[in-house]
């Protein structure tokens, strides 16, 4: 019988949504409503707590891209 690792204290601690966050990009992926060949990222903000996606549309990988995409999650949470 293989014995588990106990959980991490931020996974049954209760907490505000989001005080724990990962952050990942996916993509790139095609978006037809722009330019033909226009392609965007998507920055996925998971809630380490309570297992919940904040998604937002990158235009690109760059610092400032991934930034404003930051603002606009932590305005909204």
């Amino acid at each position: 019988m293989q014995i588990e690792a106990p959980l991490p204290s931020e996974r049954f601690v209760p907490s505000a949504p989001f005080t724990i966050t990962g952050i990942d990009f996916a993509g790139p992926v095609n978006i037809p409503c722009l330019k033909p060949r226009d392609t965007a990222y998507i920055a996925l903000f998971t809630c380490a707590t309570t297992r919940a996606l904040h998604i937002e549309l990158v235009s690109d990988l760059t610092t400032d891209k991934f930034l404003l995409a930051l603002q606009r999650f932590v305005d909204c949470r």
